[in-house]
């Protein structure tokens, strides 16, 4: 049964930290946005990246337009001063479904779940038409998104209902990507047969930006063209690498599509 109110549903996740779901799910959520979708993120990480991002995009002027975040330990206001660091997100199933179902209508829910196995977490998964598991050059990471794959299997035999999802290289630079702990991780899951996203997200200085609270690449393009005080030239050198930014997200939203074309 997909999340109430919404078109369709994805999740972001791994059992395991520090794999950028995060940021991932930012730049998701603003590249269905420019294609005119109306784009929600549920926040259900107790870190709270995706709503400490929102508040501060919010708090330095940029509009976020078609994205709105909630946090699943109450509905974020966007002139909400502050996140609140010492609330918790331990909610029950029975609150986590209502607060969901309190949200807007919506054409895309992105959901940032929290980076551990939980009760929680698997209901947000049997109610998601796909599922993206970013993973990076670290062993762990690739068994942590392996243990994914078998709760979502799990949920396939008890509910009849086949969950697309698919691990995607996270934090990729030409250093790193033919590294002993790239093919480690590579391994551990192509051992798997784990399902693998052939995109993968390299490390740029754009994606930092938006990740540290600066709204989205989309108004950074904008503001670039929009800037009368810079010569054509000025603006085709600046354009060039957000640009770039811009089509690495496309790629990965693409296979994003595919997923969910295969839930239909």
């Amino acid at each position: 049964m997909p999340a109430p109110n919404a078109q369709v549903t994805i999740a972001i996740t791994n059992f395991k930290g520090g794999v950028g779901k995060s940021l991932l799910t930012h730049l998701l959520a603003a590249e269905f946005a420019a294609q005119g979708h109306r784009a929600q993120i549920f926040d259900t990480d107790p870190q709270q990246s995706t709503t400490r991002w929102y508040v501060l995009s919010k708090q330095r002027g940029y509009k976020l337009d078609d994205i709105a975040v909630f946090s699943a330990s109450g509905t974020l206001e966007p002139d909400q001063p502050s996140v609140d660091k010492g609330a918790t997100l331990e909610l029950s199933s029975t609150t986590l479904k209502a607060r969901l179902a309190d949200l807007p209508p919506c054409d895309v829910l992105l959901i940032d779940v929290g980076g551990y196995w939980s009760e929680e977490a698997v209901l947000l998964y049997s109610l998601c038409d796909a599922i993206l598991i970013p993973v990076v050059n670290e062993a762990t990471s690739a068994t942590q998104a392996i243990e994914v794959g078998k709760v979502l299997q799990n949920i396939a035999r008890a509910t009849g209902r086949t969950i697309p999802y698919r691990a995607i290289f996270n934090s990729v630079t030409h250093i790193n990507q033919n590294s002993m702990a790239m093919m480690e991780t590579l391994a551990e899951l192509k051992a798997a047969k784990f399902p693998i996203a052939k995109p993968f997200l390299t490390v740029r200085d754009w994606y930092a930006r938006v990740g540290a609270g600066y709204g989205t690449l989309y108004e950074w393009q904008e503001a670039i063209r929009n800037d009368a005080t810079l010569r054509p030239w000025q603006k085709k050198r600046m354009m060039q690498p957000i640009e770039a930014a811009i089509d690495g997200v496309k790629v990965i939203n693409n296979e994003v599509v595919a997923m969910l074309e295969q839930s239909i």
